[in-house]
């Protein structure tokens, strides 16, 4: 089927998760229909030398290990961005100007797993093994491991491993997004990630495709933050318990409309339901009953025109949650700003500060 650039980006960054044979991506990507000249020159066979094939990893027989039957596991793997592809191979020679195309000192060496189906997998270097085999080249030097053979009962042991390292080796390194930590430690299996996985599901919402179907979720690092350090515990809630009732009004409130829910938006109406808990316990007049939350959120999504953004962007980054549950209060469900202020315990002077943004 043909396809346009657009619609393979698309279909590459959201990849299900799970096993995905390296040829049927290539074979994608070189079926784009809007190919202009330089997209084809870029994709241009490389030429193939005794000495990069002498490099290449072989097996026991000897024979050299062929990038059309590798596979990779989009469970723990960050998404391929198409962009990405193509600026790696429209780089040139520094010396020269000329095109490298798949560079292959700069490309090194990738690691596969082999696991005891001898499936073969790429846990680390997806992305070189598509440029080289875009190029035409379907060998490739690489380091390989055995899964050991009584895994074959359990093959998830094999997924979880490869997550492991592939995270131990690229998380220390900075370079991995918090949310791309949090889907490869998911299938790895990582206690911690797998309690904000939990939460995710409780929520739900979805990060990367790991719960799909689910709303997607924004600013996934202050979602983590606040369920592993429940700051809104309290005698009778937990921190879970305000975050779920949070993305319940949130998405009801805006229903097939919300392309995805703001990770500070969530905090912040949790804050914002945590010190309307306390209002009901100290008898204050600003707490506002349960049926009241939803109705009026709605009205500000459907009468107001209210947005996400406008409930978020003018936010104070030491107070981030507290501001936003005080534009909540004021522009959401009406409040005073001194009360809106005393409610969520904010100082005079931060006050001022988001008195001055409105």
């Amino acid at each position: 089927m043909a396809e346009t650039y657009r619609e393979v980006d698309k279909h590459l960054s959201d990849l299900p998760l799970g096993s995905h044979d390296l040829i049927d991506i290539v074979k994608r990507i070189r079926g784009i229909t809007s190919q202009k000249h330089r997209t084809q020159v870029l994709l241009s066979k490389q030429v193939t030398t005794s000495d990069y094939l002498k490099k290449c990893a072989v097996d026991e027989n000897g024979d050299r290990y062929n990038l059309n039957k590798v596979k990779v596991d989009i469970t723990y793997q960050r998404s391929l961005r198409l962009k990405k592809i193509f600026e790696h191979l429209d780089t040139q020679d520094i010396f020269s100007g000329e095109e490298l195309g798949f560079d292959t000192m700069l490309a090194g060496s990738v690691d596969f797993a082999i696991r005891p189906n001898n499936d073969i997998y790429v846990w680390d270097g997806f992305r070189r093994c598509i440029l080289a085999m875009l190029k035409g080249l379907v060998n490739i030097p690489a380091n390989v491991e055995h899964h050991p053979y009584e895994w074959k009962k359990d093959i998830t042991k094999c997924r979880k491993k490869e997550a492991f390292c592939f995270s131990q080796r690229n998380g220390t390194s900075e370079r991995m997004k918090p949310e791309e930590l949090f889907k490869a430690g998911v299938a790895e299996g990582n206690k911690i990630y797998l309690e904000v996985k939990d939460a995710l599901a409780k929520c739900e919402l979805d990060v990367l495709r790991v719960l799909l179907g689910n709303t997607k979720l924004g600013g996934y690092k202050e979602f983590e933050t606040v369920v592993l350090e429940t700051p809104f515990n309290d005698a009778d809630y937990t921190t879970l318990e305000y975050m779920i009732e949070a993305s319940d009004i949130i998405r009801n409130a805006f229903g097939s409309n919300v392309n995805e829910v703001s990770g500070h938006l969530l905090t912040g109406m949790a804050c914002f339901l945590f010190h309307n808990a306390e209002s009901q316990e100290e008898s204050t007049d600003y707490y506002i009953e349960p049926d009241d939350l939803y109705e009026q959120f709605e009205d500000y999504v459907n009468n107001k025109k209210g947005t996400q953004s406008n409930l978020t962007k003018d936010r104070i980054h030491s107070i981030s949650r507290q501001s936003v549950a005080w534009q909540i209060a004021t522009k959401v469900y009406g409040m005073k700003k001194t009360a809106a202020s005393e409610m969520m315990k904010i100082s005079d002077d931060q006050a001022e500060q988001l008195v001055a943004t409105r």
